[in-house]
């Protein structure tokens, strides 16, 4: 049966929350334009309080693993304390190990099953150290309520949306005038899936509650049967008694599709993991009930750590680990790994350094884990782990400034959901690319489907030298820039070719280079720009190609034998040819003897050769 919106109106009192359940919507099959079995679910995993997930995931040995352990004595993991994931590295190639309170999660990293979003926070424009007294910021930073309420809804342009955007996905999908009510099953008043026309329901653990009051009481229960058995009085109380019946019946049919389902004591019996055998069962159901798109929300608090943070921290963090990975487990036996997607929101990180009573005080940006569906580049994380250094280059005085928007990581979700790009647009409209500080990308593309992805070779590679050996050509050998005295600059060119992609279209453009070997400076900018495409890698001489325009990222020694990522989006969208794309990557920190550094060339190493990520 369906409710309407006004008999689901006058019967919203009778709806209150119960502890820890988790939240939920859904939308019917009729109300999307697809074929075929279709079925897609999103699982916020929302983590109140701030979570110190510097503390979950950190960097590796080396200068950055230094730097946290000076900058937090009292609260940092030693090394017997971190889990190592081989090949595990953010875009720069710089490893990120994980908690040893999160084993199962490590593996399923490892695995390509899971992923890490890094510094991330509630941005409203790109920020960073130089421009942020002059850029707009959401309201309240570092305050729960404030930074809880942000991350939950999106920047219309003037303020913040009046419903959350998992909610007003929903609407965008089944169309916003109409109405979806019998099929949006939640509790509690959690923003982020109330939608303009969707309304949730409740959940709890074991059971669907649409009057929480006669689940609790049998009293209660029966004192509203014996009002439904008295049909007479006036209009208005027969119209009043017709809503409460709807809603009786409703909760009978939820009663019945519900008790098919058993839950799986598979996952733990947990505060958490009863919630996640609750929307499992959802998922389980979501044929009877007709359902195509579900999203839950799922709650877990005490993570605001400001004194004696670790062992609770850690218990906590091993909780989610136990069951997240059963839930996973529980819908791969079912086929569904790839159609749900669980996430973890927390309304900011910690700080930097740890304060004097064993614990963190409110951050900004933090990171954020993904389990399940189509993820990409599978065993590398999302993003540039920030220089751990109080008011260092990615930080304001003791907070991580957010490299990355909440609203570009919601906008990845809401894509994969099927949210079309006129959508997008309109439920974060802060994301669009004509904006005066635009964002990179809407997106930050750790999902495969709704964000495709193609990768492209290089065709043609070699590096030049200046001075007195510029008309000497290097084709054939692996590629070495170095930033050096008069007669020793070398730059390496690189040529794509790509006809078959679309540069005006693409959302994002990824430079992937390995670096074979390092210099022994402790790091170097090496820069990325355009060249022209009139060359060829057996006669290129430095003299003969000119560049423009920069994407600039730093390398270390302990990035040796890894895979380094630059972003060119901004470059491509200015090549005057869109069939072929040329590169000059250079050092551009000032000269020095130990500088070098080398990429795999297509000769001395095919399989790790240069190559092009569109996103789009």
């Amino acid at each position: 049966m369906d409710i309407s919106r006004r008999s689901f109106l006058k019967g919203a009192a009778a709806l209150s929350g119960y502890s820890m359940a988790p939240f939920a919507l859904t939308l019917p099959a009729g109300a999307l334009a697809a074929e075929g079995d279709d079925y897609k679910a999103l699982v916020c995993v929302f983590l109140p309080g701030g979570s110190d997930s510097f503390n979950m995931l950190l960097p590796a040995e080396g200068p950055n693993y230094d730097n946290y352990v000076m900058e937090r004595p009292n609260v940092h993991l030693t090394a017997s304390e971190i889990l190592d994931i081989p090949g595990f590295t953010d875009e720069l190639g710089q490893l990120v190990r994980l908690t040893s309170a999160m084993p199962k999660l490590a593996q399923m990293i490892a695995q390509g099953r899971a992923t890490a979003l890094l510094n991330v926070g509630t941005l409203i424009e790109p920020t960073d150290k130089d421009n942020f007294d002059s850029v707009l910021r959401p309201p309240g930073l570092g305050a729960h309520n404030s930074q809880q309420d942000v991350w939950q809804r999106s920047w219309n342009g003037s303020g913040y949306h009046d419903f959350g955007w998992l909610g007003m996905a929903l609407d965008l999908l089944n169309g916003i005038d109409q109405p979806v009510l019998s099929n949006s099953l939640a509790v509690r008043n959690d923003v982020i899936l109330q939608g303009q026309r969707v309304a949730p329901l409740e959940l709890s653990d074991g059971e669907v509650g649409a009057i929480e009051a006669s689940s609790q009481s049998n009293t209660i229960k029966d004192n509203i049967q014996q009002m439904l058995d008295k049909p007479w009085g006036s209009a208005f109380y027969h119209e009043y008694l017709s809503v409460v019946q709807e809603i009786v019946d409703f909760q009978s049919e939820l009663d019945a599709l519900f008790a098919a389902f058993p839950e799986d004591e598979s996952i733990p019996d947990t505060d958490i993991g009863r919630q996640m055998r609750t929307v499992k069962r959802m998922v389980d159901a979501a044929t009877a009930l007709g359902h195509q798109r579900q999203v839950f929300c799922v709650k877990m608090g005490g993570f605001d750590t400001h004194s004696d943070q670790r062992p609770g921290h850690e218990e906590r963090l091993a909780r989610i680990d136990d069951a997240l990975a059963a839930f996973y487990d529980s819908l791969a036996q079912a086929g569904l790994e790839q159609q749900v997607v669980s996430f973890t929101l927390s309304e900011f990180g910690r700080t930097i350094q740890n304060n004097g009573n064993l614990g963190t005080d409110h951050g900004w940006g933090g990171n954020q884990l993904v389990w399940g569906g189509p993820l990409n580049r599978p065993g590398k994380a999302f993003g540039r782990y920030p220089e751990f250094v109080r008011d260092g280059v990615d930080a304001r005085d003791n907070k991580f400034i957010p490299a990355h928007s909440s609203e570009q990581m919601a906008a990845t979700l809401c894509r994969w959901l099927g949210l079309s790009e006129t959508s997008i647009d309109l439920l974060f409209p802060s994301l669009h690319p004509d904006n005066d500080n635009p964002f990179p990308s809407r997106y930050l593309g750790f999902l495969g489907e709704g964000l495709p992805s193609s990768t492209v070779l290089v065709a043609e590679d070699c590096f030049v030298r200046n001075g007195q050996y510029s008309e000497l050509n290097y084709d054939g050998e692996s590629l070495m820039v170095k930033s050096g005295a008069i007669d020793y600059n070398r730059e390496a060119y690189l040529k794509f070719d790509v006809s078959n992609e679309k540069l005006a279209s693409v959302r994002q453009l990824l430079l992937r280079l390995y670096v074979v070997q390092v210099g022994r400076d402790a790091s170097r900018d090496v820069s990325v720009s355009l060249a022209s495409t009139d060359w060829d890698e057996q006669s290129l001489t430095r003299p003969g190609v000119s560049s423009a325009g920069r994407s600039v990222s730093e390398v270390r020694p302990d990035h040796s034998e890894q895979w380094v990522e630059f972003d060119i989006t901004a470059l491509a969208q200015n090549a005057a040819d869109t069939s072929l794309l040329s590169l000059c990557v250079s050092v551009s920190s000032a000269w020095s003897d130990q500088s070098h550094l080398w990429f795999a060339s297509k000769e001395s190493a095919p399989e790790l050769m240069a190559r092009l990520v569109f996103n789009y």
